[in-house]
């Protein structure tokens, strides 16, 4: 009787931890960056080893939260800007402007997301005006590719 109890102990302790492994699974997160000196007149996915570049802006997208961050971590008078867009409809970005400053971060939620598809991210940095129209990117890091 107590072999008995034993395993039935044994075989719930054993599923309860393969309960608690599926739902602390860790999410994923894709960061795309721009390396740039400091005038922001370039953007580099990397620095090259001896050319004294900076991070200037990233960008990053967790599914957990669905959110794109863009952060603006370079001095430079440059704002950043996250785009995102479906592979392979480069027609289709959409940006998200950081304009607070150096130091800074702007989260935005990106619903309606199709799920099981591809998507690109990518950082730029930019001259920011209160009418979109007279916005200008002008430098951009390569893209990320996102699996949603």
């Amino acid at each position: 009787m107590f072999r008995l109890l034993r395993a039935v102990l044994v075989g719930a302790a054993a599923s309860a931890v393969v309960v608690a492994g599926a739902q602390t699974a860790s999410a994923e997160s894709y960061t795309a960056n721009c390396y740039s000196d400091d005038g922001g007149n370039d953007c580099y996915g990397s620095p090259p080893a001896t050319s004294g570049l900076d991070l200037a802006a990233r960008a990053r997208y967790t599914d957990e939260t669905n959110k794109l961050c863009v952060a603006d971590t370079q001095a430079d008078g440059r704002s950043s800007v996250g785009v995102y867009w479906p592979a392979g409809e480069p027609g289709k970005k959409v940006r998200y402007w950081n304009h607070s400053g150096s130091g800074s971060t702007t989260c935005a939620g990106l619903g309606g997301l199709r799920e099981n598809a591809d998507y690109r991210i990518q950082v730029c940095l930019g001259e920011w005006a209160k009418r979109a129209a007279n916005r200008v990117v002008i430098a951009c890091g390569p893209a990320t590719a996102v699996r949603l």
